[in-house]
């Protein structure tokens, strides 16, 4: 049956494990003293640090980013400002960063006269020689002292905009807490001038363009004005008190032409009111022309006089009379010649109404002559008017330009010119160094000892030297016999011939001590317990019991010696691994059911497995129910993990894998001693079981003499 099939499927499930945080702590606990060392190395270290390195001073400037312009001093061309982003302030970041900038602020401060900018004309040590010789480092000591300057200065200081704002920080780091102050006042007093610079460059630059320009222009404005002047004067295009002349006598002539005709229509009008007025008997004082006649006026007075005289008399005489007689003839010649008067003021009105027709015509002619004229002059008008568009342009342009000379003019000086930033916060000089802190860095130094102590403990006991050999053991003498035979069963030639040895690994001799264990299971355990005492004071956390015989005798007295151990106050666990049968379950009074087969297998869990002995504090990992499979099961490397569990939980970890002969297959174990209950006799029997245990990693290796029945074995036959 090949191993695949010794392991089944089941094999592949994974392995529920249990650690004993109590063990695991009291293990870190014995490891107090790495754990105070590894804490007084990280506390030293930083001490030593803090010791060592000169102390540095930062010095933080801040400047703000905006335009300082305002309404009274802002050009009349110029509009609003414009509102700066981030990008406006990223970009100024990159100006503050720049080289020109660095190399103003190191010639400002002189800074390659100082200590900590000059280059160390010190031999570089091995690996920077090397460096230096490979091309992947620059010699210090031939870099021009401005390079290294700058080069220093880009290391130490930070430039960085405040998040949210328009504000970009300064800081500077230097050994020298004032020169720190000044870098940082100075990178900012530089940027502010540098922004007037600027615009005082660019002003300067469009003065001297807009003074060509001017000059240009004036040119032109001339030449085309007088282009306009000429061409007005050969066309006869002259100019009125408002436009062309034409136009303005052919608009004068047109309102002429309507007074004209107002004229005669209202002399008409009043002529025929006067005619019908005489025509119908009508009274014709009422009439407007006939009240501002002189003579009409005279006339009607007379007439009222009479007639009133006239109504005197009739009161006293008789309408016969002769004075009334004489009044009524005066009457009716007065009427007559009222009559004859307003006759002469109808034809006046006529007359008049005559002569302002004529007048109509005439000007009626005169307006059609004159627009004949201005239609054979639209389009030298045109023409005009293209002129005068012409030099219109010029001349705005011409002033425009004046305008923006005389403000670049005002702001050609560098105090003028409005800066785009200024400085809101000036560097300090820093009392308290920035780095080191020794209060912080200690805290942090001893916080961080502490937490590396306890992960260096942590992890020696997980890794110990114990669990190390459990995970990387010597795989047992059955395993190598089957691996041989598996790898050499396809290769052995047919035939008689037979196969050159192979070489093995050549195993110490194990020397076995022997102990008489008289002839009872309480006895034989306790002659092995001081034994046992020194194997673990020499470090030995697994312990090996077996028989050479499979006796009750000595099944009983391997559960003696785990019951002694037990006693000593000592978490003590016993594991099954015999293969044939569950008597040492049986005899803790444990029954049968799912043990370390099942634990291999993944289908329990310790708490499933492990029981407590009934006459005892000693604990019993059960076989399980399928012992037959140990060995294969042992051998896909979950053997060790769970004995490497079990060591954590328990300060001794008993393995009883039943007799231990040449033709028993043990399981994949490893144990640092082993204590060998020995029913048989003889010096071949115990050399066997010595080359047994060798691959298994055992160093210490006693072997219990005890007879093959015990005293109560005998009384209960007798009996």
């Amino acid at each position: 049956m090949t191993r695949n099939a010794l392991e089944g499927p089941d094999s592949a499930r994974p392995l529920v494990a249990a650690v004993d945080l109590f063990g695991l702590l009291q293990g870190m606990w014995r490891r107090k003293l790495l754990m105070l060392t590894v804490f007084a190395l990280v506390v030293g270290a930083a001490a030593a640090y803090i010791a060592t390195t000169t102390p540095k001073f930062t010095a933080s400037a801040a400047v703000l980013v905006a335009n300082d312009e305002s309404a009274f001093t802002r050009s009349s061309v110029e509009a609003q400002p414009r509102q700066l982003d981030e990008r406006d302030i990223a970009s100024q970041v990159q100006v503050m960063r720049s080289i020109e900038l660095a190399e103003r602020v190191v010639k400002a401060l002189d800074l390659t006269a100082k200590p900590e900018f000059q280059a160390s004309q010190e031999e570089p040590n091995a690996v920077k020689r090397w460096l230096i010789e490979k091309g992947l480092a620059a010699d210090p000591r031939k870099l021009d002292p401005l390079r290294y300057a700058i080069e220093t200065y880009f290391q130490d200081i930070q430039i960085y905009p405040v998040v949210e704002t328009k504000v970009i920080s300064v800081t500077f780091t230097s050994t020298d807490p004032q020169l720190a102050a000044q870098v940082a006042n100075e990178v900012a007093d530089q940027y502010v001038s540098s922004t007037q610079e600027d615009q005082s460059a660019s002003t300067e630059k469009a003065s001297e363009w807009l003074s060509s320009q001017i000059e240009q222009l004036r040119d032109k404005v001339v030449a085309s004005e007088r282009a306009v002047e000429e061409y007005r004067t050969k066309a006869g295009l002259l100019q009125g008190s408002q436009g062309m002349l034409s136009n303005e006598s052919l608009t004068e002539l047109n309102n002429q032409i309507i007074q004209a005709a107002g004229l005669k229509a209202e002399a008409r009008a009043r002529a025929d009111a006067i005619r019908s007025m005489l025509k119908n008997r009508g009274q014709i004082a009422s009439s407007t022309e006939v009240l501002n006649s002189s003579l009409m006026q005279r006339l009607i007075e007379r007439e009222v006089t009479l007639r009133g005289t006239r109504d005197d008399l009739l009161v006293t005489f008789l309408p016969s009379h002769p004075r009334i007689v004489a009044i009524n003839s005066e009457l009716s010649g007065l009427q007559r010649q009222i009559r004859q008067e307003a006759l002469k003021i109808a034809e006046s009105q006529e007359q008049q109404a005559q002569v302002a027709e004529e007048r109509e015509a005439a000007l009626t002619r005169r307006l059609k002559e004159m627009k004949a004229q201005a239609a054979s002059a639209n389009v030298d008008e045109v023409k005009l008017r293209a002129l005068e568009r012409e030099a219109a342009a010029n001349r705005t342009l011409l002033e425009t330009f004046l305008s923006r000379y005389s403000d670049a003019s005002a702001r050609e000086n560098m105090q003028a010119q409005p800066a785009m930033a200024r400085v809101i916060s000036p560097a300090v000089v820093p009392i308290e160094p920035s780095s080191p802190k020794p209060v912080p860095l200690m805290a942090l130094a001893g916080f961080g000892g502490i937490i590396l102590a306890l992960v260096v403990a942590f992890v020696a006991e997980i890794f110990s030297l114990d669990i190390q050999r459990a995970n990387n053991g010597l795989p047992g003498p059955d395993r190598q016999r089957q691996r041989l035979t598996d790898d050499t069963a396809d290769h052995v030639p047919a035939g008689p011939a037979r196969l050159p040895a192979l070489p093995g690994p050549v195993w110490p001799v194990l020397e076995p001590r022997i102990v008489p264990g008289g002839n009872t299971a309480e006895a034989a355990a306790t002659a092995i317990a001081p034994l046992i005492g020194e194997w673990r004071s020499a470090g030995v956390k697994r312990l090996l019991l077996g028989s050479d015989a499979a006796t009750p005798v000595a099944r009983e007295a391997i559960v003696a010696i785990g019951r002694t151990l037990a006693q000593r106050r000592e978490r003590v666990i016993l594991v099954d691994l015999d293969p044939s049968n569950g008597a040492v379950a049986s005899i803790c009074g444990i029954g049968a059911g799912t043990g370390l087969s099942e634990l291999l297998a993944g289908k329990a869990t310790f708490s499933d497995t492990i029981k407590s002995d009934l006459k005892s504090d000693l604990h019993v990992l059960r076989g399980g129910l399928d012992r037959s499979a140990l060995a294969s099961l042992s051998e896909a490397g979950r053997m060790g993990f769970v004995l490497n569990a079990l060591a954590q939980a328990y300060d001794l970890v008993l393995l009883a894998p039943g007799v231990i002969m040449s033709s028993s297959r043990l399981p994949s174990i490893t144990a640092g001693a082993a204590a060998i209950v020995s029913v048989a006799e003889g010096k071949a029997q115990s050399e066997a079981v010595a080359a047994e245990l060798v691959p298994l990693g055992v160093r210490h290796l006693a072997l219990v003499a005890i007879s093959a029945e015990p005293a109560e074995t005998k009384n209960s036959a007798a009996a």
